[in-house]
């Protein structure tokens, strides 16, 4: 991914997003195109200022494109977007499993993790290890009975103690998703004596879990999913009750005022390969004519307050030009899965990319 592309594709989503939230003001457009041009720009800005490791570098097109993986974190994200709803005190991170001697001893496995973050004064409230089992060709289509252990191994690489063992049900090769205990996640962040982890998966006789020393393919790589939340915030818990988008008419029952419309935005359409999930949200817009109901919806928001002084300037000349434009005064945000510049898997919580409500101002 080249950084000078970046704006480019940001101007695509801006068209996308404010060309449709944004409804004519009158026959020849005036307010719309000025509302649609300012607007473009605040959120380019806003987008950059929010993913500010999204840039120069190149992001390998098999990492970013493989359906397989792709699948995996659009899944993972799904579940995010409803569990973390809400809770602003929560952190999400992707880990990818590393070799600690590079490929040095192949006979070591173990699968070491670094967290970038120092969560020393966190808690973490949920961990979850997510392992590829491996089965040879003549036992994908068996349904095997898979015990897994899960080991601490020491800076010395000795064995250390079990961590956590569940048990699973599989037919074929697939990921696993095994729960491990948030105080034993903490420890191996904070007090440095432990050099990664060993999973143990036997089918057979055979250890089908893959450890980075037996492949070299993000798609089989183990991922540690760590959530960990701020304590000053106190002990709120997740919300799985999303706000609902109201009121909302559609093209086949339209409003000819001011009204929100659903709107798909797909990630893949405008270029955006390095946004691992969602594949596509609805965006909800906001169109209509507010001559017709502007008396239900006028704004006293902030942002109404900027563009009716914003218009003043603008149109002090030719006031025959304003109106009362219908657009988004109450926004929410989705988690977003993406690869960084240095090809690492990040979720971030992005501002402003759901219209909730509409105004006119």
């Amino acid at each position: 991914m080249n950084w000078r592309s970046l704006p480019v594709l940001f101007l695509g989503l801006g068209a996308l997003w404010i060309g449709t939230h944004s409804a004519t003001c009158d026959k020849d457009g005036a307010c719309d195109e000025i509302l649609k041009a300012y607007q473009t720009e605040q959120i380019m800005r806003s987008i950059l200022d929010q993913l500010p490791d999204v840039g120069s570098g190149v992001t390998s097109p098999a990492q970013l494109m493989d359906p397989q993986l792709k699948k995996f974190y659009q899944d993972l994200q799904e579940d995010i977007a409803e569990k973390y709803h809400g809770d602003s005190s929560v952190e999400i991170s992707f880990l990818d499993a590393e070799d600690p001697f590079a490929g040095g001893d192949p006979s070591q496995l173990v699968a070491a993790f670094r967290l970038k973050n120092d969560i020393k004064n966190m808690v973490v409230a949920e961990a979850l290890l997510h392992v590829a089992i491996s089965l040879p060709s003549f036992e994908q289509h068996t349904v095997h009975k898979v015990h897994v252990q899960v080991y601490e191994k020491k800076t010395d690489m000795s064995l250390g103690d079990l961590v956590t063992t569940d048990t699973f049900s599989i037919k074929g090769s697939k990921r696993l998703s095994i729960q491990l205990p948030g105080d034993a996640v903490k420890r191996w962040f904070t007090d440095g004596k432990i050099g990664g982890l060993f999973v143990s998966a036997i089918v057979k006789d055979h250890n089908a879990a893959v450890h980075p020393q037996q492949s070299n393919s993000k798609v089989d790589n183990m991922i540690l999913q760590v959530v960990t939340r701020d304590p000053r915030y106190g002990p709120t818990k997740p919300s799985r009750t999303r706000r609902s988008a109201s009121p909302v008419c559609s093209e086949s029952d339209p409003s000819q005022g001011c009204c929100l419309y659903n709107l798909e935005i797909s990630f893949e359409k405008v270029g955006w390969g390095w946004v691992l999930a969602p594949h596509r949200y609805n965006a909800f817009m906001c169109k209509g004519d507010c001559k017709l109901n502007a008396h239900h919806f006028l704004s006293a928001s902030s942002h109404s307050t900027v563009m009716r002084e914003f218009s003043k300037k603008t149109y002090e000349k030719d006031l025959r030009h304003l109106g009362f434009c219908c657009h988004p005064v109450d926004f929410d945000y989705i988690p977003i899965v993406y690869m960084n510049r240095d090809g690492k898997t990040v979720v971030k919580r992005i501002e402003g990319m759901v219209a909730r409500r509409c105004a006119c101002s």
